[in-house]
């Protein structure tokens, strides 16, 4: 049995610096506008105006910020959607989109439920986030774990990061999951 890597996020952590996003687009060397990491900030609350009909204040409010990037789904929803077979999952759970091989039909932007595939416009083709293979080849984190100085992002084998960590993000309030497991 290989071991899949995957990424780790702990939302408690993040500040929202976009450090991670910077790194990612310096190692990858992406045009303006290309980005295959990036952190939004996620809202959630309501108003209620108060019995004696005062203004209406804020309540259960709730803000953090979200890194994300490709999740390297067990099973990718771009890579079924590829009729060119140019997006492939390696041994390791990485991801990849061989460029040559890509079209620019754009599907498996379509399908991605997570919104990681983007569009090259230099190249005309697919792209995403590819775990920094390179760096990891090296020995070294991808960019943007590299990168985050609050320590909010994390990698490692997919058993390893569950034991160390348990489930991410328990209990914290979050956006719902969409259909990929992370």
């Amino acid at each position: 049995m290989t071991t899949e890597l995957r990424f780790y996020f702990d939302r408690s952590a993040c500040t929202g610096c976009k450090a991670c996003v910077t790194a990612c687009r310096t190692a990858h060397d992406l045009p303006e506008g290309l980005s295959f990491r990036r952190v939004e900030f996620v809202e959630s609350g309501r108003w209620e105006r108060p019995a004696d009909g005062g203004p209406a204040v804020p309540v259960d409010v709730r803000a953090h910020a979200e890194s994300r990037s490709c999740r390297h789904c067990r099973k990718p929803a771009c890579l079924a959607a590829c009729p060119r077979q140019a997006i492939a999952k390696l041994a390791n759970g990485i991801v990849v989109v061989n460029a040559d091989a890509c079209t620019g039909c754009r599907l498996c932007i379509d399908a991605c439920p997570h919104g990681a595939m983007s569009w090259d416009p230099v190249h005309n083709v697919a792209a995403k986030c590819d775990f920094c293979r390179d760096a990891l080849a090296r020995g070294a984190p991808p960019a943007c774990v590299a990168a985050c100085n609050m320590r909010a992002l994390d990698f490692g084998p997919a058993a390893e990061r569950r034991a160390r960590y348990g489930r991410p993000n328990a209990g914290q309030a979050a956006p719902p999951s969409a259909q990929c497991p992370p």
